[in-house]
């Protein structure tokens, strides 16, 4: 739904529910309604959003329909996240977790969903991805093609997080079946760029860079083609693949799209994916200036950026080549520890920052560092390490 249409309906309902002509659970969806048009219409973290949230679970609550209720703590959840609070996610996801307990018969899958998105939140993918298959279960029993192209995104995205690059594939084929037999021009288009996204962290730059052109393809049919990320994910796999004037232009095209882009979160992306592909493609200048103005546009909800490990792995990169290489130790270190045995993806970006450090402070890796680059090969990330030596952090 578009964004004016979506606020026309939110209008009406309002309008409605003040007269006194719906009952609870139409309320209930109002509320809700108002509080998704809130995210749409939301520029930057903020607490209108949050505040919307609380007011459609209040409504869903007084209804006593878990479905209505799931929704609502999904919206409590994205609104937690959208802010970057911490407390609130946890909040919504101790709410969730209590909602199950109380379920005597089949578990709304949304109550599955949003405790997998708040475990995502907290890079806890294991349970995320256990969560979302309970989700899916449920969702395959209702012939759900919305729920489970929604689902199976997230899984997708829960696996490639877990470096489980194969099962995240499947995933998104699986999301990409459905969004297509719906028309989700642009939900296709994001998941094939996260397919495409995929093989480039394999290593598969053909399979990457033909993905890439079928997302920008498809997304160009979207009524609202929100493209950015979509360009520059292209951009990435064609320069890995040794096409730099092509990527080059993919990025132009990313630049020109973010321009019509409000959203805080948008420029967030532009700026880390940007940033990321100066580094690739040897402009140290630029990715530093980019990186600078990521950590501008960030400053008091970092926690709100989506894409944490590659904000890190930037932070990391311009401290050390702003500052030197020990005082980005400490923040490699807490990256390290965050991302453990949880989002191995980020964990291998943070290993990499380690073993850089030591190159520079050491002129040489140390047995750790050995040690921990050994996991590259192990999880099959072969074209993240790939991307990482292009970027000047391997050697």
């Amino acid at each position: 739904m578009g964004q004016s249409r979506a606020e026309s309906a939110a209008s009406v309902l309002t309008r409605l529910s003040r007269e006194g002509g719906l009952s609870k659970p139409a309320l209930a969806l109002t509320a809700r309604m108002e509080a998704t048009v809130e995210y749409l219409m939301n520029q930057e973290p903020g607490s209108g959003y949050c505040e919307a949230a609380d007011k459609a679970l209040e409504a869903a609550r007084e209804t006593g329909d878990l479905e209505l209720i799931g929704n609502a703590l999904f919206e409590c959840a994205r609104s937690g996240m959208n802010a970057g609070s911490e407390a609130r996610v946890t909040t919504v996801r101790g709410q969730t977790e209590h909602a199950i307990t109380q379920v005597g018969r089949e578990i709304p899958p949304i109550l599955w969903y949003t405790k997998a998105y708040c475990d995502f939140f907290f890079f806890d993918l294991a349970s995320a991805a256990t969560e979302l298959e309970k989700a899916i279960s449920t969702l395959n029993s209702r012939q759900d093609p919305v729920g489970l192209s929604l689902a199976y995104t997230g899984y997708g995205a829960c696996k490639s997080g877990l470096c489980e690059f194969d099962a995240a594939c499947q995933a998104y084929d699986k999301a990409l079946l459905y969004s297509t037999r719906i028309g989700d021009d642009l939900k296709s288009a994001i998941i094939t760029s996260n397919l495409s996204v995929a093989k480039l962290h394999q290593g598969d730059f053909a399979s990457a860079k033909a993905l890439g052109h079928r997302a920008v393809a498809i997304a160009s049919n979207a009524l609202t083609p929100r493209s950015v990320t979509i360009h520059l994910n292209l951009a990435s796999a064609l320069l890995m693949s040794g096409d730099r004037d092509a990527a080059q232009r993919a990025v132009v095209m990313a630049e020109r799209a973010v321009r019509s882009e409000r959203s805080w979160t948008t420029n967030m992306e532009f700026l880390l994916g940007y940033a990321s592909f100066a580094l690739a493609s040897g402009d140290v200048s630029l990715a530093l200036q980019l990186t600078e103005s990521a950590e501008r546009l960030a400053w008091g909800k970092e926690r709100a950026v989506l894409n944490a490990g590659l904000f890190d792995k930037l932070r990391v990169y311009r401290v050390a080549q702003t500052v030197g290489p020990d005082s980005a130790r400490a923040l490699v270190l807490d990256c390290q520890q965050r991302y453990r045995n949880r989002h191995y993806f980020f964990y291998l970006d943070a290993i990499a920052c380690g073993a850089w450090l030591d190159r520079l402070s050491l002129g040489r890796y140390t047995a750790d560092s050995e040690s921990g680059l050994a996991l590259f090969e192990k999880f099959g990330a072969r074209g993240l390490r790939a991307i990482l030596v292009a970027q000047g952090i391997l050697a």
